[in-house]
């Protein structure tokens, strides 16, 4: 069982076209925020250990509404409604040459806004990265490239769903630093991942960047 506990600071911006009568007109808006973010729980893990150098394995997380949201405000540090996501995970290490082969394959069941009469449809993501891993400082360092493919394969429901199945797709890109380490007699790894978004559908696009620090008690 694991917890995450993200913070997330947001900025976001966007150009509207307006129109009255038969006059348009272009209205930027920006909105920034951070805080405290989803909290994702993951109460199943399980894993196989198929060879020394490579695993499968398969866990459940619980995305809960933790995070701050506000209706009609861009940047909100959670989505106000709870996920469930299964995730299948097939990874490759070798002990000896250091290389990294992963692949996640998960989806995600959502429920309704409440705040809005909003249920966004069931997602579909793969993710993966390679890289090659170093000693460094008495540590294990890393560095590699990263991706993802996000696809919306049901349509978004509910009173607010005013656009119809609005069914959303992006794909991301971008390089990934990772360092292994103990601290504290504990096992302890940092990552550092940026993802550039080059193509999107129906969805805020954007760059992400993610900081990830691991400690096993």
């Amino acid at each position: 069982m694991s917890a995450t506990i993200p913070y997330v600071m947001m900025d976001v911006s966007a150009d509207v076209e307006a129109t009255a009568g038969s006059v348009s007109s272009a209205v930027s808006r920006s909105s920034s925020t951070n805080g405290l973010g989803d909290i994702v729980l993951m109460p199943l893990m399980l894993n196989y250990n198929v060879h020394p150098d490579f695993n499968v394995n398969f866990r459940m997380g619980i995305y809960a509404p933790t995070g701050d949201y506000k209706v009609g405000r861009l940047a909100n540090t959670g989505k106000n409604f709870w996920t469930v996501e299964p995730v299948l995970g097939l990874m490759y290490f070798g002990q000896k040459n250091g290389f990294e082969a992963s692949a996640f394959f998960g989806a995600d069941f959502n429920t309704e806004n409440e705040d809005t009469d909003y249920q966004s449809g069931t997602q579909v993501h793969v993710d993966g990265t390679l890289a090659q891993h170093f000693p460094l400082l008495g540590g294990l360092a890393g560095a590699g490239v990263s991706a993802y493919y996000y696809k919306q394969v049901t349509a978004d429901s509910g009173n607010g769903a005013t656009l119809g199945d609005f069914k959303g797709k992006t794909v991301g890109i971008g390089p990934v630093v990772s360092y292994a380490t103990s601290l504290w007699g504990n096992d302890t790894i940092f990552e550092l991942k940026w993802l550039h978004e080059v193509e999107t559908e129906n969805r805020l696009k954007g760059d992400i960047v993610w900081l990830k620090a691991v400690f096993k008690f």
